[in-house]
Formats: structure tokens, sequence, C-alpha cells
């Protein structure tokens, strides 16, 4: 149960890790034994930007306290000093906003879950947004920061087989973000609580095959990339 995986996260070319529940076996010499079908979940979360900010271009989104490593076996609070690791990394990019039509960087930021509760505030995942005004480029870059918190400060988990959707628009000067909780395999966006910030929520998502799986009790579903 408390194996440790350090395979990467980052996109599909390195392959993103699969694991199931906990399953419990009595062997016996010579018994065969049969455990029938193991379902596999992803054991990441992935994380898509979308941008109805017309006016300014997203350069950069630096991720800090992203989890690069996990438990094999998904527990109910992950154990920091227990050999999950976190870090840093960097996404170049140019993300200009369109209303209409809005643009996006998706499949390419993936997390291990992040449970870090709301009094380990130097574990907390966050992104860091840095990008330039179009009318003012000599401005120089600004940034805006997206924290996993809802309005009533409880922490937004990101946990394993999720799809985290942040959305930027722009109000006067301001940019602003929000964000959901989505379906991985349909993007479907679920429902959420009326006054989390911007829609951001730690409800368990229906996973696509009709009801709702409870990843803390070892759930899985089948899932396709």
């Amino acid at each position: 149960r408390r194996y440790i995986a350090t395979q990467a996260c980052d996109n599909k070319t390195s392959g993103l890790l699969m694991t199931s529940r906990f399953y419990p076996v009595v062997a016996k010499l010579g018994t065969p034994y049969t455990i029938g079908q193991v379902n596999l979940t992803r054991a990441m979360a992935r994380i898509d930007l979308y941008s109805k900010a017309m006016g300014l271009t997203i350069n950069r989104v630096i991720f800090r306290n992203r989890a690069t490593t996990t438990r094999l076996y998904q527990g109910n609070i992950i154990d920091w000093e227990s050999g999950v690791s976190l870090g840093e990394k960097t996404y170049n990019l140019s993300l200009a906003g369109n209303v209409e039509q809005p643009s996006s960087f998706k499949e390419a930021i993936y997390t291990y879950e992040q449970k870090a509760t709301a009094a380990q505030t130097e574990y907390q995942p966050e992104l860091r947004v840095l990008y330039t005004l179009d009318t003012n480029p000599e401005e120089g870059q600004k940034e805006h920061i997206v924290k996993f918190v809802k309005s009533d400060n409880q922490v937004i988990p990101l946990q394993r087989n999720h799809l985290y959707k942040v959305t930027f628009t722009l109000e006067g000067a301001m940019l602003l973000s929000t964000i959901s909780a989505l379906d991985w395999n349909t993007g479907e966006e679920v429902s959420v609580s009326p006054g989390d910030i911007g829609g951001g929520t730690d409800i368990e998502p229906d996973m696509g095959n009709g009801n709702s799986v409870n990843l803390e009790d070892g759930g899985s579903v089948d899932v396709e990339f």
C-alpha cells in the first residue's frame, strides 16, 4: 500500500501511469485463485487552460508544489513525509484570449494527486501565470496566481483521474480565473455549489459510466486516452 511510483507524469509520450484499487489475496499452495476483473484508473490529474481574456497573451505558467511521485494505492490523505515529492515545473506558451472561441492549452499539465490541507500552506499547489497586455507590451509581464481554494478557504484537492479546467477572463484591466472539475472521459462539466470561487469544487464527477465514482474508496472506471 505504501509503494511509491516515480514515473514521470508529463504527457502521453512517457505513458500515463495506471493503477487500481487494493485487492487483498490469500494464496494457498496448490489452490488457484482468480480475483476477477481488475479495473485501472489514471494515477494523475490533468489541468487544462482556456482563455477568454481578449487583449492579453499568457506567456508562461509555473506550477508550484506539483506532485512528482505518488503511492500506487490511493490513501485518504497524502503523508508528505513518506516519499511523496513536490516540485516546480514551467510551461512556455503563447495563449491569446478569444471570447467567442476560447484558446486552449490542453493535455500538457499533469500532476499526481495533491491533497495538502488548508493548514499545510507550504504544500498547497498553485499556478503562477505570467502575461502581457497587447495594448501595453512595454509594461512588461504581469502576474496572476491561480490557487486551488474555494471562496470559503476550503482546499480543492487535485485528485487522480480528474480533469480540472482553468478559464481566464478579463474584467477591466484585471485578469480573473475560474476552476471547474470535469469528467476526464467526456469533458462534460459537472455541477458545482453556489458561492464556490469560479466554480471550484471538490465533488466527485461522474466518470462517464453513469455512476459517481468515489475514488477515496478505490472506485474505478474504464478509461480512454
